[in-house]
């Protein structure tokens, strides 16, 4: 055994003192991705394994995991990717799904938490070009120049609140 391995050493040393031809081979450009990137319309395994593991977390209901990304996955997705601290865009990245499958991704925010409170007012964002939702955070569906208002107003007014951030 030991003359078996003494000779494939000494084969690996001469082959690797031998001159070799090198053709010049480009630099990678990026390093490989280890997932599709997923979108509004993916369909298949790929999106049927994101969808299981949002809801293992709790950002998806079961019933709505069926393999297609439609706008409760999108929904899910864009929650996941606020929690956690990704650009919220609705999009599965390779490296956000990195984080969802590699098991530290923090778990869905709890639907009964109340928004954050600043002195006696609760603060929340209201959109200030359209839509009737009432936000915990000023970049929830990509409002374009936010209002900080309390709860109190924001309902007055007629905003309801944010299935992305107050549960579903």
């Amino acid at each position: 055994m030991r003359k078996i391995a003494a000779l494939l050493c000494i084969g690996i040393l001469l082959l690797s003192s031998v001159p070799v031809a090198h053709a010049a081979r480009p630099a990678p450009t990026s390093s490989p991705s280890l997932y599709a990137t997923l979108a509004l319309e993916s369909e298949g395994d790929d999106v049927r394994c994101m969808q299981d593991a949002l809801v293992e977390l709790g950002y998806l209901d079961a019933e709505k995991a069926l393999g297609i990304f439609d706008v409760d996955t999108e929904d899910a997705v864009m929650l996941f990717q606020e929690t956690n601290g990704f650009p919220v865009d609705g999009i599965a990245s390779d490296g956000m799904q990195i984080l969802l499958f590699k098991g530290y991704a923090a778990l869905a925010p709890d639907p009964q938490a109340e928004p954050v409170t600043r002195g006696k007012a609760t603060d929340v964002w209201i959109p200030t070009n359209g839509g009737t939702k009432y936000h915990k955070t000023s970049t929830c569906s990509k409002m374009i120049d936010p209002e900080n208002v309390s709860v109190e107003e924001a309902e007055r007014l007629g905003f309801t609140p944010c299935k992305r951030c107050y549960g579903r």
